[in-house]
């Protein structure tokens, strides 16, 4: 698994990488985050009865070189 190659703010929800990446060994991660709000929803037909609300998202993080103004190539 690859979750260990990015981080998330608790309180925030900003994503970071965790490492360095080698576009070369892999080119994409594709992320899912799941959010909830940590209270018993008040949503009529809400289910299941007492869990919280939940967000869901699925993205791809691509990996590319980088070229410099001077043509260095830089991850």
């Amino acid at each position: 698994m690859d979750y260990n190659m990015f981080s998330i703010g608790r309180q925030s929800g900003v994503i970071r990488t965790a490492a360095t990446f080698d576009c070369e060994m892999k080119k994409e991660y594709y992320i899912t985050v799941v959010a909830e709000d940590g209270a018993p929803s008040d949503r009529p037909n809400h289910y299941p009865s007492g869990t919280p609300n939940q967000g869901l998202v699925c993205f791809c993080c691509c990996i590319a070189l980088e070229k410099s103004k001077h043509g260095n190539v830089s991850m």
